[in-house]
C-alpha cells in the first residue's frame, strides 16, 4: 500500500517555538566521537518516547563497524547547555527499492535492523526539527527518507508536525502492518482468547510427538554467559538450515557474523537480551533471540532444526518464549519485525503494529520525486517477493 499527500502549514499555535528549537544545535557525529559520549547516548536511549535498540550504544556500533558505509554517520539533536542529547540517528546516502529513482538521504535502517525511529527525549518537534535541518543540511538529498518507521506513536506524530510546519511534502511506502505480542496478558490466557481449540490441539500434539524422539528441555536465558553460548547455538541452527544453503546465514558471512556476535555481547552485558533454546536429549533444535530495551521487547531471530520441521519446534521455542516473558511487570510489547503473512507468528501473536517508509521532499518537483520513489519501493518488493516464492518453489522441490 502507498499513499502520498501534501502536507498543510500547521497552525502557528502548534509548532515549536523559536526559542525551543535555538537551545538545541545538530551535529553528525563519527562513531567515536558519538562513543566518546556513550552515556549521554545511554541516557537518551533510556529515556527514549519510543525504543528503539537498534539505534542503541549497544546495537548501533557493532552495526557500524561492520555492515555499514563508513560515510554513514550519526546525527543528533543536543542542548546547547548541558550537551545532553535530545534526539539521534545513524544517517546517510543511500539508494532505496530498485535505485531506479536516485538516492535518498536516510536514517539508517534495513533488514537486519528494521526500526527506523529516531531515538527522540523532551521536546519531540523541537528536537525532531533540529535533527532534520542539520541532517538535510549535513547530508543534502532530493529525498529525505525514514525506513521502518512505526505510525502509531508520539514520534511520528511530532514528525508529522514538523514537516507541515516547514511546508514539505510527505509520503508512505510499503505500508503495512506486521504482527506484534501484548505481554501484559498471561501467555496461556492469551492462546485461550486468540487461538481456536483445534489449533491448541494440534500444538499439543505436536509437542507429544518430538518428546517420543527424546527428552525435551526449555531454557530462557538473560544471564551474559548463558546468552553468549545460547546465541552460538542460534547460529548453528541457522547455519544448518535452508539460509546456510542459501549464504544467508550470519555465519556465511565474516562481516555478519563479527556485527552479530559483538552486538550480541555487547547486549547482553547490560541484560538487554534474552535467547531461548529448546533441545532435545541437550541437543538444541530451536532458538528464538529478543532484544529487551525496558518496556519493548524486539523478536530479533529465530532458528530450529529444519529435519525435525514435521513437529514444529521452531513454533514450540515461540510459545515457551511467550510463557517466559508475558504477564509479568517488565515487558509491555513485543514487535515481530516480521512480514504480513508470516506462517509461524502471524497465527500466535494478534496485535499488529503499523510500519512503513516515511517519504519527505520539498520544492516543485516534491510530489513528483515522491512518486517516482514510491513506485521504486514498490517494484523492489514486487521483485523480492517474486524471488522469494521462487526460492520457496525450490525447497519444495528439493525434499521431493
Amino acid at each position: 500500500m502507498a499513499e502520498a499527500l501534501r502536507v498543510h502549514h500547521a497552525r502557528p499555535a502548534e509548532l515549536a517555538s523559536p526559542a525551543r528549537v535555538a537551545a538545541l544545535q545538530g551535529e553528525c557525529l563519527t562513531l567515536e566521537e558519538a562513543l566518546g559520549e556513550v552515556e549521554h547516548w545511554r541516557a537518551l536511549a533510556h529515556g527514549a518516547l519510543e525504543r528503539n535498540p537498534f539505534f542503541g550504544p549497544d546495537f548501533l556500533p557493532a552495526y557500524l563497524r561492520h555492515m555499514a558505509p563508513d560515510t554513514v554517520r550519526i546525527a543528533v539533536a543536543r542542548h546547547r547547555g548541558t550537551g545532553a542529547l535530545h534526539a539521534l540517528a545513524p544517517v546517510g546516502r543511500r539508494r532505496l527499492g530498485l535505485g531506479v529513482a536516485g538516492s535518498a538521504t536516510t536514517f539508517w535502517a534495513n533488514n537486519f535492523a528494521p526500526l527506523g525511529t529516531p531515538l527522540v527525549t523532551g521536546d519531540a518537534e523541537a528536537a525532531l526539527d533540529t535533527l532534520y535541518a542539520h541532517t538535510a543540511h549535513a547530508i543534502p538529498g532530493p529525498v529525505f527518507a525514514v525506513p521502518f518507521m512505526r505510525l502509531d506513536g508520539p514520534v511520528f506524530t511530532a514528525l508529522k508536525a514538523v514537516l507541515a510546519a516547514r511546508g514539505q511534502a510527505l509520503a508512505l511506502a510499503d505500508h503495512y502492518q506486521r504482527a506484534g505480542l501484548d505481554c501484559t496478558l498471561d501467555a496461556d490466557a492469551y492462546m485461550e482468547k486468540n487461538l481456536s481449540g483445534n489449533r491448541r490441539h494440534k500444538l499439543r500434539r505436536s509437542r507429544r510427538t518430538l518428546a517420543r524422539e527424546g527428552a525435551i528441555t526449555s531454557c530462557w536465558h538473560t544471564r551474559e554467559e548463558d546468552v553468549v553460548s545460547a546465541f552460538e547455538a542460534f547460529l548453528a541452527l541457522e547455519a544448518a538450515g535452508w539460509k546456510g544453503q542459501g549464504g544467508s546465514a550470519i555465519a556465511s558471512h565474516q562481516s555478519r557474523d563479527a556485527f552479530a556476535r559483538e552486538a550480541v555481547q555487547a547486549l547482553s552485558r547490560h541484560g538487554a537480551i534474552g535467547v531461548h533454546v529448546l533441545s532435545l536429549d541437550e541437543r538444541p533444535v530451536a532458538a528464538s533471540v529478543i532484544l529487551l530495551d525496558g518496556p519493548i521487547g524486539i523478536a530479533w531471530k529465530t532458528a530450529y532444526d529444519e529435519s525435525l520441521a514435521r513437529h514444529s519446534p521452531g513454533v514450540m521455542s515461540i510459545i515457551d518464549t511467550m510463557r517466559a516473558i508475558m504477564g509479568g511487570d517488565v515487558l509491555r510489547e513485543v514487535d515481530s519485525l516480521t512480514e504480513p503473512g508470516h506462517s509461524m507468528i502471524e497465527p500466535l501473536w494478534h496485535e499488529r503494529i503499523p510500519v512503513a517508509t516515511v517519504l519527505t521532499a520539498s520544492g516543485p518537483l516534491a510530489a513528483t520525486r515522491l512518486a517516482l520513489m514510491q513506485a521504486d519501493i514498490r517494484a523492489h518488493h514486487r521483485t523480492r517477493a517474486l524471488a522469494k516464492q521462487g526460492l520457496a518453489k525450490a525447497r519444495r522441490l528439493l525434499k521431493r
